[in-house]
């Protein structure tokens, strides 16, 4: 929904707003270990041991621009394999595909201990073709580390503040890493882009796995996007 006038500073044109009537969205990332039943059977008759929850705005809302912000609290757990995320893909990518559509990636939070909260942004270069990243820690970056505690057991907001010149990233509401977007060839990061929001599961680290009918939940007070007035 659209929700009329919020001052945020300089960005204070519109706010997006996305929220459960509860006020707070849930995602679910369960194990069904040796439980599997009818409804986690695929159409094509392929059974899996977990399930996972993801929703997105494609096809429903997406922006060039603006301050994206997100106040979450991760999943407090001890797999290696947990990893959710809050991340945006371009509205071409059906037609360009990955990765010539942009992809920014504002949280992705990795169980592999130390457990690590990382930014990334990835792009094909509009004149060369050649394909592009910059990934905040994980990859070699500057790092920004924190434990469990600080993310599962609390709430915080992770967000991104994009603009024409740049990219900078958040956290609670502090301005952490920054990267410039005005050089010829990221026309990528400069078109509409759509929100995704996903708990998944990775194939590092020493647990890989959940134990039998353990639960990971990834909660979501809010999404909101604001842009700057005209």
């Amino acid at each position: 929904q659209f929700i009329d006038l919020m001052e945020n500073g300089d960005y204070d044109a519109f706010m997006f707003e996305l929220e459960s009537d509860e006020g707070s969205q849930t995602i679910t990332l369960e194990e069904r270990w040796n439980q599997l039943v009818e409804d986690f059977v695929a159409d094509d008759g392929t059974t899996a041991q977990y399930t996972s929850g993801s929703i997105n705005t494609r096809y429903l809302n997406s922006w060039t621009y603006g301050k994206f912000e997100m106040r979450a609290k991760l999943p407090y757990t001890t797999c290696d394999a947990c990893w959710p995320a809050f991340w945006t893909l371009g509205d071409n990518i059906s037609s360009v595909n990955w990765p010539a559509c942009g992809e920014i990636d504002i949280l992705e939070w990795y169980g592999v201990g130390p457990h690590k909260y990382y930014t990334n942004i990835q792009w094909s270069d509009s004149i060369t073709g050649e394909y592009n990243a910059r990934h905040q820690d994980k990859w070699g970056g500057n790092g920004f580390y924190a434990t469990m505690d600080d993310f599962g057991a609390d709430w915080h907001t992770y967000g991104m503040i994009w603009d024409e010149e740049k990219i900078q990233f958040t956290f609670d509401g502090e301005v952490f890493d920054e990267f410039s977007i005005a050089q010829d060839g990221m026309d990528a990061l400069h078109q509409p882009q759509f929100i995704l929001l996903n708990l998944a599961l990775t194939q590092e680290g020493d647990r890989t796995e959940l134990d039998n009918g353990d639960i990971l939940t990834y909660e979501i007070d809010y999404v909101r996007v604001y842009q700057k007035a005209d």
